[in-house]
């Protein structure tokens, strides 16, 4: 599982072309790292910076314009969404997968608390990044859709990941996780889950 990290690398603290097969970033129109793409080959995803309530339309299809040159290595680009809302995320995710489609990206739709499968234009969904309240995250509903994204070929990212034991939840479902635990702890976040990353040290626990 590939592990996205919403914050400048850091690199005092991470080696990253040791690492480069582990980590990526993930980057938003308010969180602009693109000089580490530059430096380094990584790969990223996008969010839309939805969750904050400071969402700007016009800023976000900007932004993706500018970051075109790392584009080939761009996992996704979260189509803008509404916490714990699947039905409006599912309209607005029509809206805009043909306009990130068209920019070269693979739109992500961020599932919400209650989307069930049918509700998915899975054809037109190539990727699943799954937002929402805890709850519904740490839900066996989220993980029956992860395998049935798994099935389907899709790639599959998990927002807010902030600890061994969610890693472990997620470890046999997804494809990259993000978290903000290493802007406040990068040395601690470095210790602890790039060993279990590297060495897939958490297949065997899963009851």
């Amino acid at each position: 599982m590939l592990w996205l990290i919403p914050s400048g690398l850091k690199s005092s603290k991470l080696n990253v072309m040791q690492n480069i097969d582990h980590i990526g970033q993930l980057m938003t129109p308010r969180t602009w790292h693109m000089n580490q793409l530059a430096d380094y080959p990584l790969k990223w995803g996008a969010d839309n910076y939805c969750f904050t309530g400071k969402f700007n339309r016009e800023k976000f299809l900007a932004w993706l314009e500018l970051a075109k040159p790392y584009q080939s290595r761009c996992l996704f680009v979260a189509c803008p969404d509404v916490v714990c809302d699947p039905i409006i995320t599912c309209k607005q995710y029509e809206e805009w997968y043909p306009m990130i489609k068209s920019l070269g990206y693979s739109p992500a739709l961020v599932l919400q608390d209650g989307i069930q499968s049918n509700q998915i234009d899975w054809d037109n969904t190539p990727v699943v990044f799954v937002g929402g309240s805890t709850d519904w995250k740490l839900s066996q509903d989220v993980i029956r859709l992860l395998v049935e994204a798994g099935d389907k070929g899709k790639w599959r990212h998990i927002g807010r990941i902030n600890s061994i034991t969610r890693i472990k939840h997620f470890w046999n479902y997804a494809d990259s996780f993000d978290g903000t635990d290493y802007v406040y702890h990068p040395a601690e976040c470095v210790k602890k889950y790039l060993p279990i990353i590297r060495g897939r040290k958490l297949q065997y626990s899963f009851n």
